[in-house]
């Protein structure tokens, strides 16, 4: 825990003293921990700091190779490799790979080494396709297996989209499992959509059940046409919406039992705005009226505070919009979520801290006869503490969504 400490800080004062953030670095006890930190830094530099990201990545290859786990030694070798290729350091880069690619054939293929193996097999595939799926081919572990062939695919979509295709089918198919061809069929989606449009559109229109995924696929699509194709990218957001307005009323609106349709149509939003800003309005009030009903939610047992809480997981996205209606929307359920036990009120604390930090304080002070004040504490702070960019990934995070253009590293 405190190695994880250090590297969070450690990685926060790197943008403003590297040096610094260097010598908490070099303080982490785990040698993977030394490495993926320095590894953390050399990302968070400009692209033009290519001499700065040598000294870095030198760095990290030292801590990673002192790792005396082989597994955890080979993944963050192979990361070390992959940001080399990416500076333009082919040689060095591709070599490393080389080197290890023998290590990683003699890994276990269940457990932590096939996820080990899976994700050499990601960076191994910048310079070997093939050989990175044959690393995979061996995994026995079903759930891992999913998870890289996904990841390979991702990596290979804005690429060589037939391959790209083939590679999610061969992970999982909708047939035998819809929920996580969704999972990777909307991050293939965003990067396909440029090259092979067509395509990508296919693989969206496979889902059949899992409604949130295929908005997903639409909406991620629209996100990358924004730049080249606005108009195509404006009907893909439309028929986004669609397919969660369609679905909004019936069961299929708690699409993960942690986000509903209001939820994911107002991650949208920043897509509507990035291609005209005027169509945020309309989407705003749309979104809202996807909320769940609350006198049918009522009914049910199990769904009795599903509108509360899906309008605190919705606020966190339409903070960025309409702090005065995410005001409204926290303001009653306020009583709720400071009083009922069967609630998990973290996203209405962090929804506070976006919207209405003057009020913590005192909607905290209750919860220390729960004595969940810290923790929820600790997830305002976390709030507070993020701005731009860096914020709104948190806020997919805690939802467990996906924010372009990561992997399921």
């Amino acid at each position: 825990m405190q190695d994880y400490l250090k590297a969070n800080i450690a990685k926060r004062l790197a943008r403003e003293s590297l040096e610094e953030a260097r010598t908490i670095a070099d303080s982490i006890t785990a040698a993977n921990t030394r490495s993926g930190t320095y590894l953390d830094f050399a990302q968070l530099l400009p692209a033009d700091k290519v001499a700065q990201k040598k000294d870095l990545l030198a760095q990290s290859l030292i801590h990673a190779r002192a790792e005396a786990d082989p597994s955890k030694r080979l993944l963050y070798t192979a990361k070390v490799a992959t940001q080399l290729l990416a500076i333009g350091e082919s040689e060095q880069g591709t070599r490393i790979l080389r080197d290890a690619q023998a290590v990683a054939e003699q890994l276990p293929t269940s457990g932590w080494g096939a996820y080990a193996r899976g994700s050499f097999a990601e960076d191994l595939s910048n310079i070997d396709p093939i050989a990175a799926e044959k690393l995979c081919d061996a995994i026995e572990d079903a759930r891992e297996k999913t998870r890289h062939f996904g990841n390979l695919a991702h990596l290979q979509a804005g690429k060589q989209p037939d391959q790209a295709e083939r590679l999610l089918l061969k992970g999982a198919s909708p047939e035998s499992n819809e929920f996580e061809y969704a999972r990777y069929a909307m991050r293939l989606c965003y990067r396909m959509a440029p090259i092979d449009l067509p395509r990508a559109v296919a693989i969206a229109e496979r889902m059949k059940t899992m409604h949130h995924g295929k908005a997903e696929a639409f909406a991620q699509m629209a996100r990358a046409l924004v730049a080249t194709q606005p108009k195509e990218a404006e009907q893909l957001l439309r028929r986004a919406f669609a397919v969660l307005k369609d679905k909004a009323r019936d069961a299929e609106s708690d699409f993960t039992n942690i986000v509903d349709a209001a939820t994911v149509a107002a991650s949208f939003l920043p897509i509507a705005e990035m291609i005209d800003p005027c169509l945020v309005p309309e989407f705003f009030w749309e979104t809202l009226s996807m909320r769940p009903d609350a006198v049918q939610s009522a009914s049910v047992p199990y769904a009795k505070n599903k509108p509360a809480q899906g309008d605190c997981t919705m606020v966190l996205f339409l903070a960025r919009y309409h702090h005065d209606i995410c005001k409204l929307l926290l303001d009653q359920h306020a009583e709720l979520m400071m009083q009922a036990t069967d609630v998990d009120a973290a996203q209405f604390f962090a929804g506070t801290a976006l919207v209405s930090p003057s009020q913590l304080a005192a909607r905290i002070k209750p919860m220390q006869l729960r004595g969940r004040a810290d923790h929820y504490l600790d997830v305002a702070l976390g709030m507070l503490l993020l701005d731009g960019e860096p914020l709104w990934k948190e806020v997919h995070r805690r939802l467990f969504m996906w924010y372009p253009d990561s992997v399921d590293f």
